[in-house]
């Protein structure tokens, strides 16, 4: 259900190796290292995904339209199983975790080029639409009513 790019992002981001501004000022390169979307100081791929408050409200917004709870701190505890729920909506869930890294990592890019930051909840719409939209496109199967519900209060 992940595209591609956005697991590539999201196995980089878990692994640390994100052309972070603590990572080019360790290269050599002698740069501002205050944060493009919150203004603070940025010192690790722990602040980008954790610790600004631009990435926990886009975390925070994504889990409340998804109905669930991401197990902080780590990236790679993000897949760990959640109870309850259908394989579907759980492909789901991965996919909308995977999306929202890669989202806040073009949102910084974005902010880094045009110096304009989006706003998260606009951020995590996209993500959820993008998500939704690429399901619906492989989706040929019946959903149970659970699941039909979960979705309608997705969307």
């Amino acid at each position: 259900m992940n595209i591609p790019r956005t697991s590539f992002i999201f196995w980089a981001a878990v692994k640390g190796r994100l052309l972070t501004k603590d990572r080019l000022v360790k290269m050599g390169y002698v740069i501002d290292t205050a944060c493009f979307l919150c203004g603070t100081e940025q010192k690790s791929h722990k602040h980008l995904f954790y610790d600004c408050c631009f990435s926990e409200q886009c975390i925070h917004l994504l889990q409340q339209r998804l109905q669930i709870t991401f197990p902080a701190p780590e990236l790679s505890s993000w897949f760990s199983k959640h109870h309850g729920v259908s394989k579907l909506q759980k492909k789901l869930i991965c996919a909308g975790q995977v999306a929202v890294v890669y989202a806040i990592w073009k949102a910084r890019n974005k902010a880094r080029v045009d110096q304009v930051v989006t706003h998260p909840a606009a951020l995590v719409n996209q993500v959820l639409k993008d998500v939704l939209s690429r399901f619906w496109s492989r989706n040929t199967g019946n959903l149970s009513r659970k699941e039909s519900a979960w979705l309608a209060k997705i969307v």
